[in-house]
């Protein structure tokens, strides 16, 4: 089971992304974003958003525990280019480009899988006694309010 979560259009440049993935990339979920945490840095604060959005699809839809889940996939890859001008020689602008990124995290189940027992709700209707429904529709006949 595959559990996924992206990043689109991130104003950092891929190349700085990957420096920081390289440090996190053998760890579990958890433990990285433990580390990310820890780390002044403004890609680093990118991928903690991303991989926390797929911690908590994991746990929110499958029901799974956090600490069942590693990284099948953390991938960085090229967004578009904003293209901008710079001042250049002879009053000309030299144009540059400004890199966007996108993040793809890919998670998957190891070992056993287990639910997160804070996560699941069984959901049992509460009967009303038949005294209240008859209350109600007395009440609607005669049309007072009564509060209770």
């Amino acid at each position: 089971m595959n559990i996924r979560a992206h990043e689109k259009y991130i104003k950092v440049t891929p190349k700085k992304m990957r420096f920081v993935v390289k440090s996190i990339k053998m760890l579990k979920p958890v433990d990285a974003l433990a580390r990310l945490n820890m780390v002044q840095n403004r890609s680093a604060k990118m991928l903690y958003k991303a991989i926390k959005s797929a911690v908590d699809n994991g746990i929110a839809v499958h029901k799974i525990s956090a600490e069942t889940l590693s990284f099948a996939e953390l991938k960085i890859d090229e967004g578009v280019f904003l293209r901008r001008m710079r001042p250049g020689a002879r009053g000309m602008g030299r144009p540059y480009h400004r890199k966007t990124s996108h993040i793809t995290v890919v998670l998957e189940v190891k070992g056993k899988q287990t639910m997160v027992q804070s996560q699941v709700k069984e959901t049992k209707k509460i009967k009303e006694p038949d005294v209240i429904k008859e209350i109600v529709k007395e009440d609607k006949e005669s049309k007072v309010k009564v509060t209770k």
